[in-house]
């Protein structure tokens, strides 16, 4: 994979402490919103969380981000340094839909 989120994680953690945790766990509740299989739903939060950090980093990284969001979300979501409950709704959905032929997936 090209693109991961771990450059995201280092601009999400330049803001104030408080917007920091508020912008991970937005973009990671986008990631899980995806991968349920809303995916307008999780692709316009995700968008939004990176609306906050506007001007930090390389717009072509943020579109390339977002375009590899399918199938990434789990990955994106444990890589931005959410808060660890919603990490584990992430893991438990990803794990559920592994265990699925992928015609029976959520969404």
């Amino acid at each position: 994979m090209a693109v991961d989120a771990k450059r995201l994680w280092s601009l999400i953690h330049e803001l104030p402490d408080g917007q920091s945790m508020v912008v991970a766990d937005l973009f990671a509740l986008g990631c899980l919103l995806h991968l349920q299989g809303h995916r307008d739903e999780g692709s316009k939060t995700c968008h939004t969380a990176l609306q906050a950090l506007k001007g930090s980093g390389n717009p072509r990284y943020f579109e390339d981000l977002l375009s590899a969001l399918p199938g990434n979300e789990a990955l994106f979501a444990s890589q931005v340094g959410a808060h660890l409950e919603i990490n584990r709704l992430v893991r438990q959905h990803a794990e559920k839909n592994a265990s699925r032929p992928s015609a029976e997936c959520e969404g």
